[in-house]
């Protein structure tokens, strides 16, 4: 069964950066500087995992693999924006739509207002 994981990282070292960013290229779909968005089954997630643990250094760096669900019959999902819509097609969205949203699965968070949140504190700067 494949589930949906995102791939966050944090690594010090530009060299190690750009190869994690390649492998996690390969994998999945980029959707921020260092968060990719996978779907895989057990032995690619294994196969990922041993890939970066090769390549980060585990004292000054880190990756952190959230699991999301199984990519089949967990309806909408469940990951909320502000600012840029997110989307895992399009990397640079432009617009927030809190319509597309299921009831049967609700946000982490509600925002009903992104734009103005965001707007807000940009004047505030």
């Amino acid at each position: 069964m494949r589930s949906t994981y995102l791939i966050c990282y944090d690594v010090t070292d530009d060299k190690r950066r750009d190869h994690v960013f390649k492998v996690c290229k390969n994998h999945g779909t980029h959707v921020q500087l260092s968060v990719f968005e996978c779907d895989l089954n057990a032995m690619e997630l294994t196969g990922l995992q041993r890939e970066l643990l090769a390549i980060i250094s585990c004292d000054d760096d880190q990756v952190l693999i959230v699991d999301l669900g199984p990519v089949e019959g967990r309806g909408d999902r469940v990951i909320s924006a502000l600012g840029r819509r997110y989307s895992k097609r399009m990397r640079h969205a432009t617009s927030f739509d809190a319509t597309s949203r299921s009831a049967q699965s609700p946000p982490i968070f509600d925002i009903t207002t992104p734009k103005s949140l965001c707007a807000a504190r940009t004047r505030e700067r």
